[in-house]
């Protein structure tokens, strides 16, 4: 029987399993997909989280994935994506960050400050780092289906079986089995169609290399909205 079973392979997951290896407690973490996440999600890793990172020694892995060193973290707003600029809000490069840390005081609180890096890049490294951990035993491809606790442990019922552990922690997300297993109930909105900025809101996530250098130039942003839809009542799309 393992120490601890991590249902969800996700980011909050893999984090746990790697700090129950730092303090040499084996796990096994089961998620339900094959692998980590290849299309893109969260983007920001607070002063807090990039500090757990460093207590593990890959913060400066995590500030080398993202954006290109010198590109700007701006938020920018746009008629439309190839439209007239509206408004800015400047944000440091990785770079500026790594400079603007160097010259602060010694007192200075944040030593790992912000740092905006896509999911997909982050859990790949992450997963990277559990599977050297000889603790960390990764099941992918397993799906959890319900867990049943008695005096002497916790018993986890997945498609490939059941495990048995003297702990089970649930890091799977909105619909967590865990979670209904505990009978633990879910507050705030379970749509996936939420409004952002008072409208309904797409995000769409391009691959065009060539616009990077011919056409964004100047106005490189971490994040780009076009509003154009709120002169003509249609959806806005960020």
């Amino acid at each position: 029987m393992t120490s601890v079973i991590v249902v969800g392979g996700g980011p909050v997951g893999l984090m746990l399993a790697l700090f129950l290896d730092y303090y040499d407690v084996p796990c096994t973490v089961l998620d339900a997909e094959p692998s980590t996440s290849d299309m893109p999600r969260g983007n920001t890793h607070n002063a807090r989280t990039m500090e757990h990172y460093r207590r593990l020694g890959v913060a400066d892995e995590i500030r080398a994935l993202g954006l290109p060193a010198d590109h700007p973290t701006d938020v920018a707003y746009f008629t439309r994506y190839g439209g007239a600029e509206l408004a800015r809000l400047r944000m440091s490069s990785a770079n500026g960050v790594r400079r603007a840390v160097r010259e602060a005081p010694d007192d200075h609180q944040t030593p790992e400050p912000l740092h905006r890096a896509n999911q997909m890049y982050v859990e790949r490294l992450l997963l990277a780092r559990a599977r050297t951990r000889s603790n960390i035993t990764l099941r992918y491809g397993t799906r959890v289906s319900g867990i049943w606790q008695d005096g002497s442990g916790v018993s986890v019922h997945a498609d490939r079986g059941t495990g048995r552990a003297r702990y089970v922690v649930g890091c799977d997300g909105g619909q967590s089995v865990v979670r209904a297993g505990i009978g633990a109930r879910y507050v705030g909105s379970g749509a996936l169609d939420q409004e952002v900025l008072g409208r309904q809101a797409t995000a769409t996530h391009l691959r065009i290399p060539a616009l990077y250098p011919d056409f964004l130039g100047s106005r490189r942003a971490w994040s780009y909205w076009a509003l154009g839809g709120w002169a003509d009542d249609q959806p806005d799309h960020a």
